[in-house]
């Protein structure tokens, strides 16, 4: 059988499997694996890198424990289909006679006022003529720049935020990797909550930090819970999400948010805390403003103002500013200057947080619109969250929820994409009302799913119906 992975690693530093998983990272990264391709056999890949078959097993168990593949008794290794994968090609065309509703990303919808701002601000600074001064050279953008975002967190943290210690990132993702990175490195062990974003367990993988899952409930990360973890599992950070938590929508109270800092504290542990949607909540009190000598904080443009705006500012320590420019260098070197300038300006223009509070007031209204899937099964949803999580009946195990919604022309992330691996799915789909352009369309999507829940398919179901709602 011919192979399409021919990976070389004599050059590589470290130990031989991890040089190995390490290869086959970066050729998932850069599209030379693709979903579905298979490895080689443990023995070939033994025998063409000079190394020994456990060797190749532990590189393989490695890998299938970072999610990158899967292991198929009797037909062999293959490279796994990743979450965003399977819903790109979910989201296929929707039966003609309605038009499909996309509900399975948090995009802020092009509706709103950002886009005119952007285009405002782009047609002015290039009649500057400025634009070939913008410079390409730098990892961690101009001092403007951070300015600008120690600006955007400073209303988050409500303190002052050094711009010495911002970095401008490409967009969420990007940020997510760095603010890891800072505090963080392969072998580690980072505590999260059970339920995780695909692109914090992505951006681990690459890295090589371990994810171990802590307990949850309402309102996010159990303080007891995560101390017990501590102790057991020895880490060198916790990740968590205390504002409109993904996917759940669980906001941690300030007792709640206070507990989790006392145990941190207590244990010397650094804390990575993604507020994305803390826009969302002004009296969410981020994790930042209570611990700031521990917390790496990030905010992202892309989530809050536009997806046309991949920017990203990444707040820590100063101790920890370092490894994330080393991981930013060694990544995308440096954030497309044109966008950290138009970021700039739609921030000191008042335009960014006009867009902000465009894109909450329309949340909190097109919540409101979910009443008949509510009505109809289990759901959580607090207040002002730009999602809510769907729990299902057994008779509707959520990936084919998931694509009988395709079939009816509303697109809805399963809870695979978000549950670490060896961990139970919960029964449940996140559905999204923030991308779709109009009011009219989300009405239309939350309907057909509630037709589809209250429908005769899926599964015989035996469990006895309860109803929860926040």
């Amino acid at each position: 059988m011919i192979f399409k992975w021919h990976p070389q690693i004599a050059d590589r530093p470290g130990p031989r499997y991890l040089a190995i998983v390490d290869l086959l990272a970066d050729a998932i990264a850069d599209g030379n694996l693709r979903s579905g391709d298979r490895l080689p056999t443990h023995r070939a890949l033994a025998a063409r890198l000079g190394v020994t078959v456990t060797t190749v097993t532990r590189a393989y168990d490695e890998a299938e424990r970072r999610g990158l593949v899967i292991a198929e008794v009797g037909r062999g290794t293959f490279v796994r289909e990743s979450a965003e994968d399977s819903v790109e090609a979910s989201l296929g065309a929707a039966p003609p006679a309605q038009a499909f509703v996309n509900m399975a990303f948090d995009r802020p919808s092009p509706a709103g006022p950002a886009a005119k701002a952007m285009t405002r601000h782009t047609a002015e600074f290039a009649a500057t003529g400025n634009v070939a001064l913008l410079p390409g050279d730098t990892s961690n953008a101009q001092a403007s720049h951070r300015e600008a975002g120690a600006e955007w967190i400073a209303r988050r943290i409500g303190r002052a935020a050094d711009p010495a210690r911002v970095l401008v990132a490409a967009g969420t993702q990007n940020a997510i990797l760095l603010a890891i990175a800072a505090v963080a490195g392969s072998g580690d062990t980072m505590l999260v909550e059970t339920l995780t974003s695909y692109g914090t367990r992505t951006a681990a993988g690459i890295l090589g930090v371990r994810l171990a899952g802590v307990r949850t409930d309402g309102e996010g990360m159990l303080p007891e819970a995560l101390e017990a973890a501590i102790r057991r599992r020895k880490p060198k950070a916790v990740f968590l999400t205390p504002t409109f938590h993904m996917p759940t929508t669980a906001t941690m109270s300030p007792e709640r948010r206070s507990r989790i800092v006392e145990v941190c504290r207590r244990h010397g542990m650094p804390i990575v805390e993604e507020d994305c949607y803390g826009f969302l909540d002004d009296a969410a009190v981020p994790i930042a403003a209570l611990a700031p000598e521990r917390t790496v904080h990030f905010v992202s443009l892309s989530k809050s103002v536009s997806s046309a705006l991949p920017v990203a500012y990444v707040h820590a320590p100063t101790k920890a500013v370092d490894r994330a420019l080393a991981a930013m260098r060694a990544t995308t070197y440096s954030t497309m200057p044109l966008a950290c300038e138009i970021a700039t300006r739609m921030i000191r223009s008042g335009d960014a947080l006009a867009a902000a509070n465009w894109y909450r007031d329309t949340a909190r209204r097109r919540a409101a619109l979910a009443g008949p899937l509510l009505e109809t099964e289990n759901a959580d949803m607090n207040p002002g969250a730009l999602h809510l999580w769907l729990h299902l009946p057994e008779r509707w195990p959520c990936d084919e929820f998931a694509e009988a919604a395709r079939l009816q022309g509303v697109g809805v992330l399963s809870s695979r994409a978000f549950s670490l691996d060896g961990s139970p799915e919960p029964n449940a789909v996140r559905v999204c009302f923030s991308a779709p352009d109009s009011d009219a369309e989300v009405r239309a999507g939350f309907e057909r799913l509630a037709e589809l829940l209250a429908g005769g398919g899926g599964r015989a179901d035996t469990r006895p119906k309860r109803r929860r709602r926040r």
